[in-house]
C-alpha cells in the first residue's frame, strides 16, 4: 500500500470517525433511537474497523519485508561462505567447475548500500556443460559431488 493510500485510508477514517460521533448526538438528543440513524452507525462502524484493519496491516507489511529481506541476505552469505569453503578443499576441481558453470567472466562492480559496500555481480551461467555426458557415458566432472550438508532432505 503507497503512500497516497495510506493518506486517504488516514481521511477516510477520520470523516467516519466524524459521522459517527455526528449520528451518536443525533440519537442522544432524539427522543427516541430512529432505526435508520442506528442501521448508519452500525454500517459507518463497520466500514471504520475494515479501513482500520487494513491500515494496521499496512504499516505492519514494511517491517515483515525488511526482516524478511535481512533473513534472505543472512542465508545467501552463509551459503556463500560454505561455498567458499567447498571451493577452498579443491582449488583445481573448483576452478574447472566455474570454467564449465560460467560461459564469460564475472563483472563484480561495486555499489554503495546504507550499510556499507556490495558487489553486483553479472555474468552468464549455464549448467549444460555439468550435466553433459561423454559416448562413454561418464560425465566431465565424475568425481564432483555435494558435500556434507548439501543434500536435500530425504523424506520422512
Amino acid at each position: 500500500m503507497g503512500r497516497g493510500e495510506v493518506a486517504s485510508k488516514q481521511k477516510d477514517i477520520a470523516t467516519l470517525k466524524a459521522e459517527i460521533d455526528r449520528l451518536v448526538n443525533a440519537i442522544a438528543t432524539a427522543q427516541s433511537a430512529p432505526e435508520a440513524v442506528v442501521r448508519a452507525i452500525t454500517e459507518r462502524q463497520e466500514r471504520l474497523n475494515a479501513l482500520e484493519a487494513d491500515l494496521r496491516a499496512a504499516q505492519r507489511a514494511p517491517a515483515a519485508i525488511t526482516a524478511e529481506l535481512k533473513a534472505m541476505r543472512e542465508s545467501a552469505q552463509r551459503r556463500i561462505r560454505d561455498l567458499r569453503a567447498v571451493l577452498d578443499r579443491n582449488p583445481d576441481e573448483a576452478r574447472a567447475v566455474m570454467q564449465a558453470l560460467f560461459a564469460g567472466p564475472l563483472r563484480f562492480t561495486p555499489t554503495e548500500e546504507a550499510d556499507g559496500r556490495r558487489y553486483r555481480v553479472t555474468g552468464t551461467a549455464s549448467i549444460r556443460s555439468l550435466l553433459e555426458v561423454t559416448e562413454g557415458g561418464s560425465s566431465r566432472f565424475t568425481k564432483s559431488a555435494s558435500p556434507a550438508g548439501f543434500e536435500p532432505a530425504s523424506p520422512a
